[in-house]
């Protein structure tokens, strides 16, 4: 059976091996500099932390894995009739999403989860938690949302420049029979070529 046209197996293989190693390199991370009393406890900020620096490579990693998955089809092959292998458009969706949930949501509870006092119980650290990160994301949409309604729109003056390009059939050199290079360089012991058109 054959596969489609751009479907490339190799770039999964390559996703997936890439994949681990970014988890792996990131636990390696953590557990290098964490510090020794946290050994083996608070699991949570752990996995939150992996998934954060994971979800950060990933982002970089995307823009090669991007232009791989293009590149998988011919140029001759139009681009609607192409089927590639990964779906780019809904794992660069994926992908921002992602950053967005674990910024603006998954690490401030976590920060404050654990800053909580002490003799919370654990439902009060939750709900503590959620209160301060929702009080943070509303904050944060008031100044976005304010500075975007006072200067969210801006007309720049722009000067317009036309390009001064013409169809190379109405340049001179392509109807003058001239035979030469388009771009003349001289060879050291001849002089140089002749200019194109009668002389």
């Amino acid at each position: 059976m054959a596969l489609p046209e751009g479907f490339n197996w190799f770039l999964i293989l390559i996703v997936v091996v890439v994949s681990i190693l970014v988890v792996l390199s990131n636990i390696y991370i953590l557990v290098h500099y964490q510090h020794p009393e946290d050994a083996m406890q608070a699991w949570f900020p752990k996995v939150v932390i992996v998934t954060g620096l994971s979800i950060a490579v990933f982002l970089v990693l995307m823009y090669p894995l991007d232009v791989a998955n293009k590149a998988a089809c011919a140029q001759d092959v139009a681009v609607s009739s192409c089927t590639y292998t990964l779906p780019m458009y809904e794992m660069w969706l994926a992908m921002f999403i992602a950053n967005l949930v674990i910024v603006w949501a998954i690490l401030p509870f976590t920060v404050f989860f654990y800053e909580a006092d002490s003799e919370f119980s654990m439902f009060q650290k939750i709900k503590s938690g959620i209160m301060w990160t929702l009080a943070m994301m509303a904050f944060i949409a008031l100044v976005v949302g304010i500075l975007y309604a006072l200067i969210g729109y801006v007309v720049w003056d722009v000067q317009l420049l036309k390009s001064g390009t013409v169809p190379l059939s109405e340049l001179d050199i392509f109807t003058s029979g001239y035979n030469g290079p388009c771009i003349p360089f001289p060879k050291p012991s001849q002089p140089p070529y002749p200019p194109p058109g009668p002389t």
